[in-house]
């Protein structure tokens, strides 16, 4: 569908009426917007004892700010501004008791966000308890702590007053459900964001008798492991992060932990479901700061899309361009390869304001960053829409940041409404991801290797961002789409025989390439290593381009390697890339700081983003080349921002390039054709 007039673009948030059926509630979940709406009780700021006030705090001013959140007015100013998702408290773990006392008015939060349409989602504590009070209200509770392997206490970061909760144990798994139960039946939430939702294994007795009883039904003990019975083995401690793991028992260790927390989630997320089938659950595992996340966390990505609606986008990179590019792309790509959606959380960050004792974190600074962060969650079908710093305290007069930063409001209001109607007018509910290249991250291999395999295939990803080449995310080679030409893997050294195969038959197919850098698949997912010839055979064949690196030692802190793209493993991996990617055409002519996605719709609708990732409200120009895409006859829609919404059409020149009209922030270009 064409928009067909400018007005369309410039009239207020629409409803989604239009649709109906499961159509209905898929395309109201795309249009979502999200705001953080205050997700602790007030007495989890006093225990913090911070006065970081827009972020965490205790202060005076915590009831007045307390009291203006509640406000049905408060609830008006955000549905204007497009907000129709909000989470607020409901559970932080100090116990039912105590949390009970603030549940009636989040009670009434609820009835009153409903009634003005707006669902709200009760935040849900999965990762952590406090002690000093649930151990007084339930004393059994001590059993449900985890374990170190040391046999300690297990506690939730450097708070010594937070413990990490056992997922094998059933009173926790029933205290659990029953307050998924009581936030759905009692509370009238719309769904629960369960916080933390990730797990560092447990090693109390319960969870090593399981673990002995899990590696015998396997059935190929004797063979991994050389044992016939596991009945006395231990479970061994996980090294360091940088380290690799090739003990396979330490490699059935992170596997059994990573069943016990996807079989954990996955009941609640059966129960929420059958507690009420709209419902959602969005959870924060703290992913993807880490792509070790099977070791770290006990988190597969690949099929964290079974246990959840939505995830948090928790990497710490609030887009823009601080000297370097900074972008959620990766946590958007890898939550549609895992089939759920993201919600971003970040902040930015003030790298020197703890030396003057102030907050390290804080809101856009500008216009121009409200714009950006937006236009790049827009740009990516898996992402939603929102934010979480609007109504963050502001200071002692218990105002919000909404009072406060008049600026900042009117651009994330004018921002949500050019979205959502544009969304509403070019019908983009039903899109996917369109490469021509992909990146290879097997969980599996990630987890083994440490960190210096994810640093490595953050800076491809980041490669593949400032070379302005479109490319997306697999698990494996099998899920390579259609028009996929090109795969990367960087590091991967363990790989199992069904994705070395996998590869080898992408690379075999007419005009297909695969990218080795690093020695990827010298060993199996065992950590064992395969015969010289078979590797050898592997990669010299027709379609295989191995390129060998100098990548950090195990150990080595791989992050310091590639942050400033300057060392000389970045420079080597630059050059790796560009001597295998010769002659490949970049999609994007213009200032380097402006980016480009391509989605295709189900209709085969081309849908091209091009946004630009600076915090200023500049007007740029730029030229996309669309020359292998489409014919130069079609014609193009551009839908663009110059201090209001606009459209034009036009056709590509005779060397298949698009020159974009002059744009602020963000360009949309679309039309209609057959996919190659």
């Amino acid at each position: 569908m064409r928009i067909t007039s400018t007005a369309s673009l410039e009239k207020a948030i629409q409803p989604v009426a239009e649709c109906g059926g499961e159509n209905q509630h898929r395309a109201q979940r795309h249009r979502d917007c999200w705001a953080w709406a205050g997700w602790e009780p007030d007495r989890f700021y006093r225990r913090l004892g911070s006065n970081f006030t827009f972020y965490f705090g205790n202060g005076p001013w915590l009831r007045d700010w307390r009291s203006r959140l509640q406000k049905r007015e408060t609830l008006h100013q955000l549905q204007e501004m497009g907000v129709n998702v909000l989470i607020t408290r409901f559970f932080k773990g100090f116990g039912r008791k105590l949390e009970e006392q603030e549940w009636a008015e989040a009670q009434a939060f609820v009835q009153n966000a409903n009634s003005l349409g707006l669902r709200v989602w009760g935040y849900l504590q999965g990762g952590s308890l406090f002690g000093e009070t649930l151990f007084i209200e339930r004393p059994d509770a001590r059993d449900w702590i985890a374990k170190t392997a040391e046999g300690k206490d297990l506690v939730w970061g450097a708070s010594y007053f937070r413990f990490m909760p056992c997922l094998n144990h059933p009173d926790y798994q029933s205290y659990f459900h029953e307050l998924l139960r009581v936030g759905i039946e009692k509370l009238g939430f719309d769904g629960v964001h369960i916080d933390n939702s990730y797990y560092r294994g447990c090693y109390c007795e319960r969870c090593r008798d399981l673990f002995r009883q899990w590696l015998n039904e396997r059935g190929n003990l004797d063979e991994l492991l050389g044992l016939s019975d596991a009945s006395a083995v231990t479970p061994p401690p996980l090294h360091s992060p940088h380290s690799l793991i090739t003990d396979p028992l330490r490699v059935l260790w992170v596997a059994f932990s990573v069943e016990v927390r996807h079989r954990f989630y996955r009941e609640a997320f059966r129960r929420l479901k059958q507690l009420k089938s709209e419902a959602q659950l969005c959870a924060n595992p703290a992913f993807p700061r880490n792509l070790s996340s099977r070791r770290n966390l006990s988190l597969d990505p690949s099929i964290e899309g079974e246990i959840c609606d939505f995830l948090f986008a928790e990497n710490g990179n609030q887009p823009g361009w601080q000297g370097r590019l900074l972008s959620q792309a990766e946590a958007h790509l890898l939550a549609e390869a895992g089939g759920y959606r993201t919600l971003s959380t970040t902040w930015r960050h003030l790298p020197n304001a703890w030396r003057h004792g102030q907050p390290t974190s804080s809101p856009p600074g500008t216009p121009g960053a409200v714009w950006a962060g937006l236009a790049e969650e827009f740009s990516y079908q898996s992402a939603t829409l929102g934010n979480n710093w609007m109504t963050r305290p502001a200071g002692d007069s218990g105002q919000m940041l909404l009072d406060v930063m008049p600026e900042l409001m009117e651009a994330f209001a004018q921002g949500m409404a050019f979205f959502r109607n544009l969304e509403m007018q070019v019908r983009l509910q039903e899109r996917r991801t369109w490469a021509e290249y992909g990146i290879l991250l097997n969980p599996s291999a990630l987890s083994l290797i440490g960190q210096t395999a994810g640093e490595v295939s953050r800076a491809v990803i980041r490669y593949f961002q400032l070379r302005r080449l479109p490319f997306r995310i697999l698990f494996s080679a099998r899920d390579a789409p259609q028009e996929m030409r090109h795969i990367v893997a960087c590091h991967q050294l363990c790989l199992p025989n069904g994705e070395v195969e996998a590869l080898a038959d992408f690379a075999r197919a007419p005009r297909n390439r695969v990218t080795l850098l690093g020695d990827v698949g010298r060993y199996n997912e065992w950590f064992l290593r395969r015969e010289e010839s078979q590797w050898r055979s592997f990669i010299q064949q027709p379609g295989v381009c191995y390129k060998p690196l100098s990548l950090p030692a195990p150990g080595e802190d791989a992050k310091s390697h590639f942050a400033a793209g300057k060392t000389r493993v970045s420079r080597e991996l630059k050059q790796a890339l560009d001597s295998a990617l010769i002659g490949r055409q970049t999609r994007l002519s213009g200032p380097h700081q402006l980016l480009i996605n391509i989605e295709a719709g189900r209709q085969a609708d081309f849908y091209i983003h091009v946004r630009d990732q600076t915090e200023q409200m500049r007007t740029v120009r730029a030229k996309v080349f669309v020359g292998d895409l489409y014919p130069s006859e079609t014609d193009t829609d551009f839908i663009y921002f110059d201090g209001k919404p606009k459209r034009r059409r036009t056709t590509p020149d005779p060397d298949g390039w698009l020159t974009l009209p002059d744009f602020q922030k963000y360009c949309l270009m679309t039309t209609s054709t057959t996919l190659p």
